[in-house]
């Protein structure tokens, strides 16, 4: 029997939902986006989002009428609503649960008697409990209520929709019989919590350990810069045939999802716990990062006051696996700094894997070609191969003694054929004409 699904949020957690929904050829599904501009491109078939195979699923939906996009709550006629939409960490003097909590009148309106929900967004502890409390005390303890949270990578979201392990964790008042027997109609692997409250601890952990492996390399390539050695070489050689490290190379560790679920983790713990948190320091150990990489920038460019050239070459946040999300990335946060503090750089972007739509607010910046482009400062964005072009060696390697490439990654190997000097992440300042 079919089924029909409200999505709520239309940007890369709900739209990847919805492919892997949709690949049930009896689910039809709404997806409802309140940003109109978001709208007007899913109407117009842009789906902003850059997942293999994504756009062939949606197209035939669309042929077959089980896929439409609306900004309007239609009255009970889903059997089940998926909540999807952005929670950012302490926005407008709100925590990130009110924004979900927002969301119950809507529930309400469009869910059929004994309909599900599932909520997806990341969300501070106890949230989950606290919606199902909210729409038992508007008059319907007949929803039943789950937490299901997202846990994919840009990039393989499809892949992974099909492959990994979905965590679920009731309310008190939910039989988690009903949502298995649910999602497991769509291929849905399931793994079971006791309780909403464990799956949303769960999914706050799995990214706040990442992070704070992260940091714990990033503290290593601080330190190997104070000593005076090399970062890359250290961890290699701790590494090297030995079980026990692991370590990670440094680099800065942006994205939508690290630095939000360790900060969203600690807003369940006092201030005098989170200040002593291994995982919130770590965490604040990456944030500094980009802020050692924005001094470097400015140490080279100290008493400039005109329109100094700075190219970005890449915008995405990661480059492997490749994607097109810009957000809390290391370019879009360096030249949302520059902009904060007024300098009037002349500011670029060149990067062969984005269109100019890719780039949102930035778009304005980009140039197709790096003929006839000038820089004195360089930041390589990303740690993608892709962006390391022959046009991008030739550009990089006729720099004067006078330019600086920023190179966090060290993804730029034909280093010493510039005069530039560089600085890695880790290892410093250099100047390879002079070695």
């Amino acid at each position: 029997m079919g089924q029909n699904i409200l999505i709520i949020g239309g940007g890369f957690v709900g739209l990847t939902l919805g492919a892997k929904l949709l690949k049930t050829q009896t689910t039809s599904i709404a997806i409802l986006e309140s940003d109109i501009e978001k709208l007007r491109l899913l109407k117009i078939g842009n789906l902003y989002v850059s997942e293999p195979g994504l756009g062939t699923i949606f197209t035939d939906a669309l042929a077959t009428k089980r896929l439409k996009y609306t900004e309007f709550e239609e009255e009970k006629i889903y059997d089940a609503i998926f909540i999807c939409v952005g929670t950012p960490p302490n926005t407008s003097n709100k925590n990130s649960s009110e924004k979900i909590l927002d969301l119950v009148n809507l529930v309400n309106t469009c869910l059929k008697n004994n309909g599900l929900v599932f909520l997806r967004s990341t969300v501070t502890i106890g949230t989950t409990e606290k919606f199902s409390s909210s729409l038992i005390s508007n008059g319907r303890a007949d929803i039943k209520t789950y937490f299901v949270p997202e846990r994919t990578a840009e990039g393989v979201a499809l892949e992974e929709l099909d492959k990994l392990p979905q965590i679920i964790g009731p309310t008190s008042n939910s039989a988690i019989d009903f949502a298995v027997d649910f999602l497991e109609n769509f291929g849905f692997k399931l793994v079971c919590c006791s309780d909403s409250k464990s799956a949303e601890f769960v999914k706050l952990i799995s990214n706040a350990w990442r992070d704070a492996v992260f940091g714990l390399s990033n503290e290593i390539a601080l330190m190997s810069e104070i000593i005076g050695v090399d970062a890359s070489n250290i961890i290699e050689t701790a590494n090297f045939d030995y079980p026990r490290a692991n370590i990670p190379f440094p680099g800065p560790v942006g994205g939508p999802c690290l630095y939000k679920d360790s900060h969203i983790l600690m807003e369940s713990f006092t201030k005098d716990f989170k200040l002593k948190s291994i995982i919130y320091n770590a965490r604040i150990r990456n944030e500094e990062i980009e802020s050692r990489i924005y001094k470097v920038l400015f140490e080279h460019l100290e008493d400039s006051k005109s329109q100094v050239p700075i190219l970005f070459i890449g915008a995405a946040f990661k480059g492997a696996p490749r994607t097109n999300d810009i957000r809390n990335g290391l370019t879009s946060n360096i030249i949302s700094r520059i902009y904060n503090d007024k300098y009037p750089f002349k500011i670029s972007i060149w990067d062969n894997t984005l269109s100019q739509n890719d780039l949102l607010h930035l778009k304005h910046l980009m140039i197709d070609s790096l003929d006839g482009a000038k820089a004195e400062v360089v930041v390589i964005g990303n740690n993608s191969k892709d962006l390391m072009t022959d046009d991008v060696l030739k550009f990089l390697n006729r720099l004067s003694t006078q330019s600086l490439i920023i190179d966090p990654w060290r993804i730029y190997k034909d280093f010493k054929k510039t005069s530039a000097r560089i600085y890695h992440l880790g290892r410093g300042m250099i100047n390879y004409v002079n070695e």
